[in-house]
This record gives structure tokens, C-alpha cells and sequence, in this order.
């Protein structure tokens, strides 16, 4: 039983974040992801570091969730890669990538993920969600938070990192470890309190692991989790 989906056009199709429904299976880790294969070092800025921009949530997930209407939803900002934009993955419906125009059209056109500066994807869970009543992340098939990392590790994911948050009276849980060949794991999930469903955030990088990486995800992360 293999514990985290990793976000590919090859994976089975998503029905789209505008079905709510409860989550009843287990996450799964997408092969695709975990062989991706990165090129040329990233641009950068003046000084060596990465230019970054602040996006709202609702942007970063294609706009507020379907049948909210409202112009902002989610009262939480998040911070990528100045050289970032939204796009939406015509092979997954309602899964938005955060990239350069470059990798996402490797991505997109060649059904291959091979960013050069990495990449976000954002979409509804279809494996995780929020059970209220219990106050934690669930497939709701005796999986959860407070066992995630234990059912990681059987997967041969070396865990470093389960945490839950409250981001602005949003439950957040933020997952992170070391797989196979160098390959690393970087999730969010957002609760989004429409019934039990989840934003879910996966930060596909380059091979091997860079500063570049380093540096995108922990700002992304502390935007997420300090914002305003």
C-alpha cells in the first residue's frame, strides 16, 4: 500500500475539484514523479538569491472553490518563484501548475515532468481529506495523521517531517521525506472546511536536490504557514 499520490498527467484522471465528496482511498506515490529527471541550473537573481512573488491561495488554486461565491476565500498568501505562473493541466481537469512556461509545456505536451526550476501542483485531494469530528487528516480507512509516518516508512520513505497547523482557522498539515535515489517529499494539505475536503499541494524538484529547491520550498512553506 503505497501512502502519497504525486501529481502527473499519466495518473488517472481527476474528477475535478468541483466534486466534493468524501475521500475513501488510500494516497498513492505516482512513479513519474519520483523519476524526474531535472536539467540546466535555474535562473536566478541579481544576487544569487530567487526573486519571489506573494499569490493569494485562491489564485494559487485556480480561483475559490466551486459553488463559493465570493472573489477571495481562503484569507491566506503564498510565495513562488517570481519567474512562476499558473497554468492548468489539460490532462488532470481542475489541477493548476505553478512553473515556467518552458517546464509546464515539457509537462503538458510531453507527458513528461522535466522542470528545470521545479514546480507546484494544486488540487483537491482525492485520497486525503479532513475528518472534522475527529479533528484530523484522514483516507478515512484507518490511515491518518498520527499513523501517516509509521505507513510512510513501510513504503521505504524515510519521514522527517508530519506536522499539523491552523493557518488562519484553516487545518494545514505539512509532510515531508526522503525517498528512493535522492528523491524527496514535499506536501501541504489545506483543509478547506467545505465537507472533507483538501487542498493538496505537491513541490515536484529538480534531480538532485538543489539550493534552488531548498530555498522554493521553504519559503513557499513559511509563506503558507506566517501568512498575514
Amino acid at each position: 500500500m503505497n501512502l502519497l499520490r504525486q501529481p502527473q498527467a499519466a495518473c488517472a484522471t481527476e474528477k475535478g475539484r468541483g466534486v466534493m465528496q468524501r475521500v475513501r482511498q488510500t494516497v498513492v506515490v505516482c512513479a513519474g514523479i519520483l523519476s524526474v529527471l531535472i536539467q540546466p541550473l535555474p535562473l536566478r537573481g541579481a544576487e544569487g538569491s530567487i526573486e519571489f512573488k506573494t499569490v493569494s491561495l485562491d489564485d494559487f488554486f485556480g480561483g475559490p472553490p466551486a459553488g463559493m461565491n465570493v472573489e477571495r476565500y481562503f484569507p491566506i498568501d503564498v510565495d513562488v518563484p517570481a519567474i512562476y505562473n499558473g497554468h492548468e493541466n489539460p490532462s488532470w481537469v481542475g489541477e493548476q501548475f505553478w512553473s515556467t512556461e518552458s517546464d509546464v509545456e515539457r509537462l503538458t505536451q510531453e507527458g513528461k515532468p522535466l522542470p528545470e526550476h521545479g514546480f507546484f501542483s494544486v488540487k483537491v485531494s482525492m485520497n486525503i481529506g479532513y475528518d472534522a469530528q475527529a479533528d484530523v487528516f484522514s483516507d478515512f480507512q484507518g490511515t491518518d495523521e498520527r499513523n501517516l509516518k509509521a505507513a510512510m516508512s513501510k513504503q521505504g520513505l524515510q519521514v522527517t517531517e508530519v506536522k499539523r497547523h491552523d493557518v488562519k482557522g484553516f487545518p494545514t498539515l505539512i509532510v515531508e521525506g526522503d525517498g528512493p535515489e535522492g528523491k524527496k517529499v514535499r506536501i501541504a494539505y489545506v483543509a478547506t472546511k467545505i465537507d472533507t475536503n483538501v487542498l493538496f499541494v505537491f513541490y515536484a524538484h529538480r534531480d538532485p536536490w538543489s539550493k534552488w529547491d531548498d530555498e522554493v520550498w521553504a519559503r513557499f512553506k513559511s509563506s503558507l504557514l506566517s501568512s498575514p
